[in-house]
């Protein structure tokens, strides 16, 4: 590990790697499953056009908001913690670091036991082998961040190109058929427009308010606002879009993670693609959550923290504490924001 991963220090310019990689581990982050299945959710209440546009506004500010945070620390290779401890103080950023790390401690739960419930609906089983594959799954994710950034890189270029394949074939064999019908699905109106956007913005506004951890490797805050925007604009939305049409195409809104067919065929390849979107998602969590412990717990190394935030994902997976997605969605889009909102001002004015 470079120096623990420079949790206490900023990226020298000699450790920074430029655009590339902090991009590739960014738009491995961003293109998850949770995210197709916000955008069927937003789908369903308001109607395929109506959840479109609520997914492009909601990203679209997420991105502001990141791009704001992210340009000081892809300047000066900082951290969130060490970006929250120049505004707050040394013993004022406590809270916010805390506050942080548990919430996308969660968010690693939450990608664990999404996958676990996708293996649970298209096989069935019981509680007790739900909890146990929820553990296998939740450690298997974790391994990679243990060993640091490069490689959560180079799971994401391993899994991003069976994703891209896997909207490729939604859009070829479900969306592109049903043509103009997806335009005429009738809206459950249970999700209001402005809870759409609120949806999509708090998909990632944890890891966007977060977003130092990864940007801080480039060499410049120019640099920084452009893998912003690729996790952003070119991956989470896309992503959450292609939900909202498969959705639309499916027309029914009884089937659980587009699990439409029992084929094996269609199931496995589906299933595959589940497991490696959360994989990219959850380590990027896990190193979120790193970075905030080794500066909350002093004397706590990187793999430490690590080890830490991976037990406590493993338990809230296991037994399902972060399992209910639209909550769990508007607590983070209330709770994280005013937190990024002064590190922004105490910036820029």
């Amino acid at each position: 590990l470079s120096k623990e991963e420079f949790h206490s220090v900023p990226v020298p310019m000699a450790g920074r790697r430029g655009f590339a990689q902090p991009a590739w581990v960014w738009s491995g982050f961003g293109i998850a499953w949770v995210c197709l299945l916000i955008g069927a959710e937003a789908q369903r209440g308001l109607g395929t056009t109506n959840a479109l546009i609520a997914i492009l506004l909601g990203n679209v500010i997420l991105f502001c908001y990141s791009a704001g945070v992210g340009y000081a620390c892809g300047k000066w290779g900082t951290n969130f913690p060490l970006t929250v401890k120049y505004v707050f103080g040394e013993y004022g950023a406590k809270v916010p670091i805390l506050i942080l790390a548990f919430l996308v401690t969660g968010w690693f739960a939450f990608q664990a036991w999404l996958t676990t419930d996708v293996l649970r609906v298209a096989f069935g089983f019981d509680k007790v082998t739900f909890a146990v594959l929820a553990l296998i799954i939740g450690f298997w994710y974790a391994a990679a961040v243990l060993f640091g950034f490069a490689w959560m890189a180079n799971v994401s270029k391993f899994c991003l190109p069976v994703m891209i394949i896997f909207a490729l074939y939604y859009l070829v064999t479900r969306v592109l058929p049903a043509g103009g019908a997806l335009f005429t699905t009738a809206a459950t109106g249970k999700v209001t427009f402005m809870t759409a956007v609120a949806m999509a913005w708090s998909s990632f506004v944890v890891s966007g308010t977060m977003t130092g951890d990864i940007v801080r490797y480039t060499k410049t805050g120019k640099q920084a606002v452009w893998v912003t925007a690729v996790a952003f604009i070119f991956s989470n939305t896309p992503f959450m879009m292609m939900g909202a049409l498969i959705s639309a195409a499916m027309k029914d809104p009884t089937i659980t993670y587009f699990l439409d067919s029992r084929a094996l065929g269609v199931m496995v390849p589906l299933l595959f693609v589940a497991f490696l979107s959360n994989w990219t998602t959850c380590d990027a969590c896990l190193y979120n959550a790193s970075m905030g412990f080794t500066n909350a717990f002093k004397g706590w190394t990187y793999r430490k923290a690590s080890i830490f935030g991976c037990i406590i994902g493993l338990i809230a997976a296991a037994t399902g504490l972060v399992s209910d997605m639209v909550p769990w969605l508007l607590l983070l889009g209330l709770l994280v924001p005013p937190i990024g909102g002064v590190i922004i001002a105490d910036y820029y004015f």
